[in-house]
């Protein structure tokens, strides 16, 4: 668990950007290492972003590079014949994602590390709807960093994943009697629920 002192591990997407811009990025958030969640790193359309390019990129800057994409991507090569809304459940389930997880937490006691995938939006991205969703329960602190190069706290996150989570519910009273629920064991609830159902919404189902 994170104490006060402790960095937040941060989350970031390389969306489009050049890789200049996305170093530039990554430097201006403080980190001194990606580790890579992307199941299948490479991009035929941005190739800057495959593993070799990007790692070269990045050590140019002395900034550190890890891939744990086996272990913490959203897209594993033996789910492809599996039911996609709950694909994220049996990622999570696995023990080499648990160990993956404890990398992770070591790498940022360390330094501070981005969990890094491809899509600009934390919320459209598994690595916070699956990876950061289960570092937060371990108690790690989190952030994530927007391609404008704004940080957005962990909190702010979960408040917009309610917020959208309550629109989709549209109000029904049960949905509002959970998500504004006073108690952290109902609030956890809720946002389980959201996490939960932004996951089905990612996954088609």
């Amino acid at each position: 668990m994170a104490d006060e002192t402790t960095a937040p591990i941060l989350t970031i997407g390389h969306s489009n950007h050049a890789i200049d811009a996305f170093v530039a990025l990554a430097r201006g958030a403080g980190v001194a290492a990606v580790i890579d969640v992307r199941s299948i790193p490479y991009s035929r359309r941005l190739p800057h972003f495959s593993r070799p390019a990007l790692a070269r990129a990045l050590a140019d800057a002395g900034i550190g590079y890890r891939h744990l994409g086996e272990a913490l991507g959203g897209k594993p090569p033996d789910d492809a014949a599996g039911d996609g809304a709950r694909r994220y459940e049996r990622i999570a389930a696995a023990p080499s994602f648990t160990t993956a997880l404890d990398l992770v937490e070591a790498e940022a006691a360390r330094a501070t590390v981005a969990l890094m995938c491809a899509e600009r939006e934390p919320l459209e991205c598994h690595r916070v709807v699956l990876v950061a969703r289960h570092l937060a329960r371990r108690g790690a602190a989190l952030a994530h960093v927007h391609a404008d190069g704004r940080v957005e706290p962990h909190a702010a996150l979960e408040e917009r994943l309610l917020a959208w989570h309550r629109r989709r519910a549209g109000g029904a009273p049960a949905a509002q009697s959970d998500l504004f629920a006073p108690t952290a064991e109902a609030r956890g609830g809720a946002i389980d629920a959201a996490y939960d159902a932004r996951a089905r919404w990612m996954l088609g189902g």
